[in-house]
């Protein structure tokens, strides 16, 4: 008989043929093969057979392992029988009663499979579908990013998906399920062995209703993959044992350790770079406070002035951004008073206009509070940016800001700011990214425009962060109008009425004026005592000056160490403003020391350490208060008054 007539008679018959050769290669199907699996041609089929079974038969054991055991069976004895699985075209699962026989086709030795459609009754069908089920399950956990696998409860591994295969480079699921602990070291980092480790887990999770754990893996190539995983109780094929699913924990330890090198570098830099700045506002400050100096030599260092302030607003907004990034930005709440608040903001235009063509415009709520409750400074901080942002984009017409109050309820109430501008304005798409990290627009028409295009990234985080909303409308050359809405606390049922409001509308300041700003009174304190401890010698000239208006007695050292000698000496100062980053000792460790010696006097910690630098912290530590560097005149009043001034003995 030829093979063509063979064929034939083999198509015409009402069971599905197939012929393997023990390579397990698919040969010959007949047409019924192709018309029970509903397969478009024969070609189709025996090319993707694969494709037409499931991974796992109804008894749990894999496809391709089964199909291993038959070929060696039937080659073996020559005949047997077996139930098989198969999907057709569709994804439907069909059950078959298959003979194989040991046989020969054109000449090559193989098995030919012989089966037919079972009869299915109901259990067989329950069966089914939940085999169907588990199918659709398995190719579903095989597409996400996550590791996941079954064991029983003899910890024997029946199911894992491929992306634990892909992950250690295993050649296949099968592979993996059978050496797990080939894929793990010896040993877990905690120092227990792994075959221990493991047994003690899975039972804690049975007991427990599910664990996390963490699991330290190990890829075809010996190379260590940490791994955070989760440990539950749960059924597969029908069998009892626990789901683990896991996270290659790779990629978030080296994102966490970046972002720890990150603040590290800002830590540093923040002291690097604000050092300097705050000599040079320092000095700055400490000239503006001379009495005789001259019209010229004013002007000048209130350039200076402003220009180091300039300077340090772009590292803080670097910083500020970073802190954000880290979840380290943190609020402090307390009453201010709102009319200092409108006062602040006037003081600040001047600079902003640069001496541009803009109509400055205040609008004030008379029943805005009299004292409100929030973050004063990161307030300011909003305020200052947007404002920056109207005149910077603004070249004449108008910056308009209006300050009221909304939806004042049981002690709380929603400070309301309106900043609107007639400058160049934004279309759609600039508008779109208005909020995105160092985006800046019209630079080709404005090169020189000073900033890094951090603004209105922070303005959203601080806004977000004090529950507020932001909206912003804009249309290119017309203008830009940013409301906002912040939640505040009511400290005052007082209002600032029309009185109050109609001074703080007539309040008018011209850049000559501001040199007032720069300027306080400050009374001697002749029998105060302090001591100033920094390592670097322009800081202790800064600081020394300042104190000097004070008639105070003023000492300092350039180390720790000759602070701690000074106080195991006797000495006893009625402040000692502290540097908190110093070589040997830092400032922090310098003041424990102190404390530890008995010393109980007041000590305040100079940092520009800003993105670590917490009042809070500062204080649980052992410090009385904090001055951040550069060393604010007004801040530094403030601290002179509360620890030395009160305590002076009354002059005759």
């Amino acid at each position: 008989m030829t093979n063509e007539t063979q064929q034939t008679i083999l198509d015409a018959l009402p069971v599905s043929i197939f012929f393997w050769d023990f390579e397990f290669n698919l040969l010959y199907c007949n047409e019924e093969a192709v018309r029970g699996s509903c397969a478009p041609s024969k070609e189709e089929y025996q090319q993707n057979f694969p494709k037409y079974s499931p991974e796992y038969q109804l008894c749990g054991t894999p496809t391709t392992e089964k199909m291993q055991m038959l070929m060696a069976d039937a080659r073996k004895h020559g005949k047997i029988t077996f139930d098989w699985v198969q999907f057709t075209w569709f994804g439907k699962a069909v059950t078959y009663n298959a003979t194989a026989i040991r046989g020969v086709y054109e000449g090559i030795e193989g098995v030919y499979i012989y089966a037919s459609d079972q009869e299915i009754d109901a259990v067989k069908e329950d069966m089914l579908k939940a085999f169907e089920a588990n199918e659709r399950m398995r190719a579903m956990l095989d597409t996400i990013p996550i590791n996941m696998s079954f064991s029983d409860r003899n910890f024997k591994m029946l199911y894992c998906n491929q992306e634990i295969v892909r992950m250690l480079g295993a050649p296949s699921k099968q592979d993996y399920m059978d050496n797990f602990f080939k894929y793990s070291p010896e040993f877990q980092p905690c120092g227990e062995r792994s075959d221990l480790k493991v047994t003690r887990l899975m039972k804690q999770a049975l007991q427990n209703n599910g664990i996390e754990l963490e699991w330290m893996h190990k890829d075809a190539n010996g190379d260590l993959i940490p791994t955070l995983a989760t440990a539950v109780p749960g059924e597969y094929m029908g069998e009892q044992g626990f789901f683990v699913h896991s996270k290659d924990t790779r990629n978030i330890r080296d994102a966490l350790a970046n972002s720890e090198a990150k603040s590290r570098f800002l830590a540093r830099m923040s002291h690097e770079i604000r050092t300097p700045i705050s000599v040079v506002l320092g000095v700055s400050e400490i000239e503006l406070q001379k009495p005789d100096l001259s019209p010229h030599l004013n002007e000048s260092f209130v350039k200076i002035y402003e220009s180091a302030t300039m300077l340090l607003n772009l590292v803080n907004d670097i910083l500020d951004l970073s802190k954000v990034e880290a979840g380290k930005m943190e609020l402090n709440e307390a009453p201010y008073e709102t009319v200092g608040l409108v006062g602040d903001i006037v003081n600040l235009q001047p600079i902003l206009r640069n001496n541009k063509a803009i109509d400055f415009k205040l609008n004030v709520c008379k029943e805005l509070p009299v004292s409100l409750a929030g973050d004063y400074i990161r307030l300011m901080q909003i305020l200052n940016n947007l404002l920056s942002n109207a005149f910077k984009y603004t070249e004449t017409g108008t910056v308009e800001l209006t300050i009221g109050c909304t939806n004042q309820v049981g002690g709380h109430t929603n400070l309301t700011v309106i900043v609107c501008d007639t400058g160049m304005g934004m279309d759609a798409m600039q508008l779109q990214n208005v909020y995105m990290d160092y985006t800046r627009f019209h630079e080709g028409q404005h090169p020189a425009t000073v900033g890094v295009g951090l603004g209105m990234a922070i303005v959203l985080s601080l806004v977000k962060l004090m529950n507020g909303e932001i909206d912003i409308t804009s249309e290119v050359g017309v203008g830009t109008c940013v409301t906002l809405s912040i939640p505040q606390i009511v400290s005052s049922s007082e209002v600032l009425g029309k009185d109050r409001v109609c001074d703080l509308q007539k309040l008018k300041l011209d850049a000559r004026a501001m040199t007032s700003n720069y300027k306080f009174t400050s009374g001697p304190m002749p029998h105060g005592k302090v001591l100033v401890v920094d390592d670097t010698e322009t800081n202790l000239y800064v600081t020394k000056e300042l104190l000097a208006f004070y008639s105070l007695q003023v000492e300092t050292c350039d180390s720790g160490n000759e602070a701690i000698e000074k106080i195991r000496t006797g000495n006893v100062y009625d402040i000692i403003f502290m540097d908190q980053m110093m070589p040997e000792l830092s400032g922090t460790e310098t003041m424990q020391i102190m404390r530890n010696h008995g010393y109980t006097q007041p000590i305040i910690v100079l940092t520009a350490d800003a993105i670590l630098g917490q009042a809070e912290e500062f204080i649980r530590q052992g410090f009385n208060d904090f001055i951040s560097k550069p060393i604010s005149t007004r801040h530094l009043n403030a601290i002179l008054i509360k620890y030395i001034k009160d305590k002076q003995p009354a002059t005759s």
